[in-house]
């Protein structure tokens, strides 16, 4: 019996300590790994929150939702019968809310794209000073309706949405270009502190005066425009204030152009022609026929509206080979008063030159004509 006893302790022993086999089907096992394996990987997707997805970690997220749809696209092939709705409806609804975060994030960006081209479009604003060079006579005019066309851009452009944008620190491209406009304010209110406002005031007629005054008015609107999208921003407020303030001391645009007229007339009433200081009628012949080849001629020449010429250099002057010294061309001036359709008279000053052929030196041909406005009592 004690036996027996033993024989039945040792095999209880023995079942104890052998290892469980598995239960179920070969199947069973491998539809309960690859369900595993597909759950981790659904599991793994949703932890990403697609309404944070960013440029940092687009990549990511496409590649791990690819993984999760190839892997439910592997299980349901293997295992047709097993329903994976659920599985189905967690990709779907993640897919969905990623559209609606890629979605939100692209409108964003094309928001800050559009503020960035706007502040842009500030910082370039300035007067067409080619206008004024040229002496247009409509160059006034048509920078006046620049500034006001801008102003109305401006009025329109910068809603509460736009503006909101300005205070978003998190976004490193608001950032960097609030730096930019931090420098280029800086930068404004040097130069508008280098600015001669007696140059400008004694400029010699109306566009001169009002071209250097519509750089102060376009600083002073530059500058007004970025305080109101970057608010209380001291360098910027700097530059305003300065431009503002010159514009204060200056006077009102009307009363610019005042000025400007009245410059020009004293300007006119003083031009006088220089003294003829040499007779020589085969050389003045020879001024004539060059002024009037000439590329640059002025537009108001006529065939018979030349009122008087003088010769005004003593003699010739050479310009000679730096190496060589011979003579490469030879120069002088005269002096033009032609008379305009208009009845207005205009004093010209022209640069004759004749180049060195050897023996001799050729035609004469204009290198160099100024204009100038004079009373034509004053032609003498």
């Amino acid at each position: 019996m004690k036996q027996l006893i033993l024989l039945i302790l040792a095999v209880l022993f023995v079942a104890a300590s052998t290892p469980a086999q598995p239960t179920g089907s070969k199947e069973d096992r491998v539809l309960e790994r690859d369900l595993r394996n597909l759950t981790r990987r659904i599991e793994t997707l949703k932890k990403l929150e697609p309404t944070t997805v960013d440029n940092r970690n687009e990549n990511r997220v496409a590649r791990t939702l690819e993984a999760a749809e190839s892997e439910l696209a592997e299980f349901k092939g293997k295992h047709p019968d097993y329903d994976v709705s659920g599985f189905d409806r967690d990709i779907a609804d993640f897919k969905k809310k990623l559209e609606e975060s890629l979605a939100d994030r692209d409108q964003k960006a094309g928001k800050i794209d559009d503020f960035t081209a706007t502040v842009e479009r500030i910082l370039d604003f300035r007067p067409d000073a080619r206008k004024f060079l040229a002496d247009e006579e409509n160059a006034a005019a048509e920078t006046e309706k620049q500034l006001s066309d801008f102003q109305d851009e401006m009025n329109r452009k910068l809603t509460p949405d736009f503006l909101e944008l300005a205070g978003n620190p998190d976004n490193r491209e608001i950032r960097n270009l609030t730096a930019k406009v931090q420098r280029n304010a800086r930068s404004a209110l040097e130069r508008l502190s280098g600015l001669d406002l007696e140059k400008l005031r004694t400029a010699p007629d109306e566009n001169g005066v009002l071209m250097r005054y519509f750089d102060i008015l376009f600083a002073r609107e530059r500058y007004r425009t970025l305080g109101r999208i970057f608010g209380n921003d001291a360098e910027i407020e700097a530059a305003a204030e300065k431009a503002g303030g010159m514009i204060d001391r200056l006077g009102t645009l009307a009363e610019m152009k005042e000025l400007g007229r009245k410059n020009r007339a004293e300007l006119v009433a003083a031009a006088r022609m220089d003294p003829e200081v040499q007779n020589n009628p085969a050389l003045k012949k020879e001024f004539i026929r060059a002024f009037r080849s000439n590329i640059a001629r002025p537009k108001i020449l006529g065939p018979d509206n030349i009122l008087r010429v003088h010769l005004i250099s003593r003699d010739w002057s050479v310009e000679r080979n730096k190496l060589t010294g011979i003579i490469l061309n030879r120069r002088q001036y005269a002096q033009f008063v032609l008379k305009a359709p208009d009845g207005r008279c205009f004093l010209y000053t022209f640069i004759m030159q004749q180049n060195n052929k050897g023996s001799y030196y050729g035609p004469g041909f204009g290198v160099g004509n100024s204009e100038r406005e004079m009373l034509c009592e004053n032609v003498p």
